[in-house]
């Protein structure tokens, strides 16, 4: 299908730009995505110079400054920046910047990096995010240094309906290629992202027999191993998802088959987890691990006398909190593991 192409790899064209006019609700916030693909042919220069995404008062048609936003276009004005010029400079990268009444803020978030080399091709995708109570999100993907910005302050910056969008691209005596596809914005406060699906769920309630139903989509459910030492019923936390059931663990214990895949994926790096639960300790003493493994390896829960803990293989960590201060209450843990970068988070 058709898409924009607002640069010319080869040809040095000057400045080119894209605008949209106001869309009521903005000044609550707005999402835009896009897909991109640049490339720059082999030899003469180094690919250039970039573009910028831009939300503010520049009126439509505006050329815009291209990889540096609506410098000296506008007054108001927010930037979301790809400077391709010139591989290895310090000034070269993605960026979050703006211009409030009529002054440029600087960088409000930057990542230095070379964004596309000699002879290459990039595509990928952009999202862009503005909330007025929570600032600026800009991730990119496809590119060799990628923008990951999330909740940037964006200071005084005051969003209007009447305030256009504007992509903007240059190039010179050194060029590429600029192409846009599938640009959608959405007026109106952004919606958080949606939870990856979860793996499994247990909330207790209709339970029959010598096991306990996975309300997930993997139907993982969980064996009752010594009955005799657990019951089920009774009630919940009072602000979970299910008040009027629980578990009460005093020595049983719940096995779940079929997640070594997960598991494996974990100890070799490539995976991650969130295990967490609404819990109300009777006893902090000794070691009371709620998720785990059946020996070695995981092991989430209580320990070193009432602090949340995660073991992970030699890697154990305790909370900041003992939860003595919270005797008698309901609160809700989360253990985390981001396997990319191999950090765990209570």
């Amino acid at each position: 299908g058709d898409r924009l192409q607002l640069t010319i790899d080869g040809q040095g064209l000057g400045f080119s730009s894209f605008s949209v006019p106001g869309l009521a609700g903005t000044t609550k916030g707005f999402t835009a995505t896009f897909d991109y693909e640049l490339f720059d042919s082999a030899g003469a220069n180094d690919p250039a110079d970039g573009f910028s995404f831009n939300y503010g008062s520049a009126a439509l048609g505006e050329l815009g400054s291209a990889e540096e936003g609506m410098t000296g276009k506008t007054d108001q004005n927010l930037s979301f920046e790809v400077d391709t010029w010139r591989n290895g400079d310090a000034e070269q990268g993605v960026n979050i910047s703006g211009v409030l009444d009529g002054a440029d803020v600087g960088q409000l978030a930057f990542a230095n990096g070379i964004i596309l080399e000699d002879d290459s091709r990039k595509t990928g995708s952009v999202e862009i995010r503005w909330d007025p109570s929570k600032g600026a999100t800009y991730y990119t993907t496809g590119l060799t240094t990628n923008a990951d910005f999330t909740d940037v302050d964006t200071g005084a910056f005051i969003g209007d309906d009447g305030y256009t969008f504007n992509i903007s691209a240059r190039v010179g005596g050194a060029n590429q290629d600029l192409f846009i596809d599938n640009l959608v914005i959405v007026a109106g406060k952004p919606a958080a992202p949606p939870l990856p699906a979860v793996a499994v769920y247990y909330d207790f309630e209709d339970q029959e027999g010598d096991s306990v139903a996975d309300k997930g989509a993997n139907g993982l459910d969980g064996a009752i191993n010594r009955p005799d030492q657990l019951t089920i019923g009774g009630s919940g936390a009072p602000k979970g998802s299910t008040p009027g059931t629980g578990i009460d663990f005093q020595g049983g214990f719940l096995s779940v088959a079929g997640t070594g895949d997960a598991v494996a994926n974990i100890v070799n790096g490539e995976g991650s987890y969130t295990a967490s639960a609404w819990i109300k300790p009777s006893d902090i003493g000794g070691d009371k691990f709620l998720f785990g493994q059946a020996n070695q390896g995981i092991h989430n829960g209580i320990r070193g006398g009432g602090f949340l803990h995660q073991a992970h293989w030699g890697a154990d960590t305790n909370g900041a909190t003992n939860l003595s201060a919270f005797d008698g209450e309901w609160i809700h843990a989360a253990w985390v593991y981001d396997g990319a970068a191999d950090v765990g988070t209570i």
